[in-house]
């Protein structure tokens, strides 16, 4: 071999692993940057999902006022993140990476002038990712949301479960749609699963009537009933299963509701009371003398309970001042258990009468919604889960009863 030979070997080999360092440097810089743009989407992620999570809750159990306030702050904390992504696009953060090599326009004079082959070239071109507001969209396209009213509901039957209870008194859903029953008579709680399997059940909790959910808590509210030596409402956690607290009250207590830090509750002869749970205070909306078992439920700025005494169902507001009043023993005969969906339907069941009702948010129009050939038998529960319109309906006897209502 020549000395020019053995030279032009040399230095071939020095310029190629020149370029191919430069080529490792290069492509570690923008994995790098990748990475770290992956992990931050990642965490957006994480907070969509808590977003939506957290939307989901607030429509379901929140007042019409706390809905607005709370999406209000959501709203901001969604701009921040929006502004971010939007920020990624046009800081060229999320532009495809492509690795090409310029040559060197000397190797005629490869020997004598280039000291390497060429450069690493990085290119970025303008990602494929289009990035649509939600406010844009809706000035491109306006959708109209058409309310539930109650001659649009479509009752379907999804499940007809077995609660192993004498006698079920209450009956609520839980965020994730597991269904809870309470019983007087065995004086305790059972959870069943969405597929209709019991996931857990809590025994020997004294006088038990009815159950609510409390959001803030992860929690459940059990009345007393009607037993005058028992004036108490027993809050039990979800996850250790155990009564975390007992409020004192001074009055019977038979349906129960939950609103904003509050529980409403039917007090027999002293109407209806709210109890505070930050401070427990206790304050009368009704002095509205009432059934032992009366039955509450609450929408917005509303308050509705029944009354098996006169066969009757009121709406108040949360002064005590009565809206509307509804009576009718032909089609509504000791009403017990009430629930309110997502527009302000009102649902009673009728224990004499073996039916469902469905009452407009006005009080002007009902519907039967149920009857016996439905499976109804002496009804007593009933819930309606606002977030996605599945309604549980609960026999005084082991029967109860899942519907989907759109």
């Amino acid at each position: 071999m020549t000395v020019r030979a053995a030279r032009n070997v040399l230095l071939t080999h020095t310029l190629n692993d020149t370029i191919l360092k430069d080529l490792k440097t290069r492509e570690e810089e923008e994995s790098n940057k990748i990475r770290q743009l992956l992990k931050s989407l990642n965490d957006k992620e994480k907070d969509i999902t808590e977003y939506q999570t957290n939307i989901a809750n607030i429509k379901q159990y929140a007042s019409d006022l706390l809905t607005f306030l709370a999406l209000k702050h959501i709203e901001k904390d969604v701009a921040v993140d929006e502004a971010y992504i939007q920020s990624v696009v046009k800081n060229l953060g999320a532009n495809q990476i492509d690795f090409s090599c310029k040559i060197n326009p000397s190797l005629q004079d490869l020997i004598s002038t280039v000291q390497k082959f060429g450069d690493v070239v990085v290119t970025a071109d303008p990602c494929n990712v289009l990035i649509l507001k939600h406010k844009d969209k809706q000035a491109q396209m306006m959708v109209a949301v058409t309310p539930i009213t109650i001659d649009s509901l479509n009752p379907t039957l999804l499940q007809t479960l077995d609660t192993k209870l004498t006698c079920v008194t209450g009956c609520s859903f839980l965020p994730d749609c597991r269904m809870i029953f309470s019983c007087a008579i065995e004086q305790m709680i059972r959870v069943y699963k969405p597929d209709g399997s019991l996931d857990f059940h809590i025994g020997n909790l004294c006088p038990v009537f009815d159950v609510t959910h409390i959001i803030a808590e992860n929690a459940i509210a059990l009345t007393s009933g009607y037993l005058e030596d028992s004036l108490q409402i027993n809050l039990i956690d979800l996850k250790t299963r155990k009564v975390k607290k007992t409020l004192k009250i001074n009055a019977v207590n038979s349906g129960i509701a939950y609103s904003e830090d509050k529980l409403i509750y039917c007090a027999g002869e002293k109407g209806i009371q709210m109890i505070n749970l930050n401070d427990e205070s206790i304050v009368n909306i009704t002095k509205t003398k009432m059934s032992s078992w009366s039955y509450v439920a609450c929408f917005g700025e509303k308050i509705f309970y029944t009354d098996c005494n006169d066969g009757s169902v009121t709406c108040i507001d949360f002064q005590g001042n009565i809206q509307w009043v509804f009576e009718n023993k032909m089609v509504l005969r000791n009403p017990f258990g009430i629930s309110v969906d997502g527009d302000g339907n009102v649902y009673v069941v009728g224990s004499n009468r073996n039916n469902v009702i469905v009452i407009s948010p006005n009080g002007q129009n009902i519907r039967q919604l149920l009857t016996s050939k439905n499976g109804l038998k002496s009804p007593i529960a009933i819930h309606v889960d606002r977030s996605n319109y599945k309604m549980l309906v609960a026999n005084s006897g082991k029967q109860a009863f899942l519907y989907d209502l759109k």
